[in-house]
């Protein structure tokens, strides 16, 4: 999650979207004022070796914490912090809107990435199962009836109760069209798309010829749940299968 204030600009990240790449992109346009949430060690690693500003701003300031509520929580999730941390990565929408504030999250340009969801979930298979050599379409079945709740976790950063609150998509497929009109409108953007096409975070492990359409060839469990879980993005970009 990144926010420009001096742009106005809030960018919410979804899972396996690119989002890290695009992530690291956006930082090369933060300033000392602008909140970018914490991502892996590697992957700040990379926007590290970029000159592009790291994590900032995300922490909860000590004034800020109410002693008489229990925090253990945050401490507890995120133990590298020394404080509860007031953002975060994959943060919900209705998360950024609380922290931020009513006005700051209204008067803002509320932008995310979405993805085929079918595509995405043959993405994630892979990503959770770094190492397995019998990728077959039923075993793809299985793991996505295993991890259900994982389809419709994208949600969060599109909505609040049901409510869409993204004035912007930028299409997994169709990143530099939609990159461009981003830079269009925000002329303080102008060379994103430039940099993010050089940026590879989180390789993929997603071998070439696992093809969306085979691995859903047996998979009509899988096919009715992300059906189900991802009916706001099909419908909104009528995504298909294949």
């Amino acid at each position: 999650m990144i926010t420009l204030f001096d742009s106005k600009f809030i960018f919410l990240k979804p899972r396996k979207v690119a989002g890290t790449s695009f992530e690291i992109a956006l930082s090369s346009f933060a300033s000392i004022n602008s909140i970018i949430t914490p991502i892996s060690t590697d992957d700040e690693l990379i926007r590290n070796q970029l000159g592009f500003l790291g994590a900032q701003n995300f922490l909860t300031k000590p004034s800020e914490i109410d002693l008489s509520k229990n925090t253990q929580f945050s401490y507890k999730k995120f133990p590298r912090f020394q404080l509860p941390l007031k953002f975060w990565n994959h943060m919900s929408a209705k998360n950024v809107k609380k922290n931020l504030g009513g006005v700051i999250w209204s008067n803002a340009f509320k932008i995310s990435i979405v993805r085929n969801p079918y595509d995405m979930a043959v993405s994630m298979f892979f990503f959770e199962n770094k190492h397995i050599d019998n990728w077959t379409s039923e075993a793809f079945n299985q793991w996505c009836i295993k991890n259900s709740a994982l389809f419709s976790l994208n949600r969060k950063q599109y909505l609040i109760d049901g409510q869409e609150v993204i004035n912007f998509y930028i299409r997994f497929e169709s990143f530099q069209e939609d990159i461009l009109k981003l830079e269009a409108r925000f002329s303080e953007l102008t060379g994103l798309y430039h940099l993010f096409q050089k940026i590879k975070a989180k390789a993929s492990f997603r071998p070439q010829e696992a093809d969306t359409k085979y691995l859903f060839e047996s998979a009509s469990e899988a096919y009715t749940i992300i059906s189900q879980a991802c009916a706001f993005e099909i419908e909104k970009f009528s995504y298909k299968c294949f």
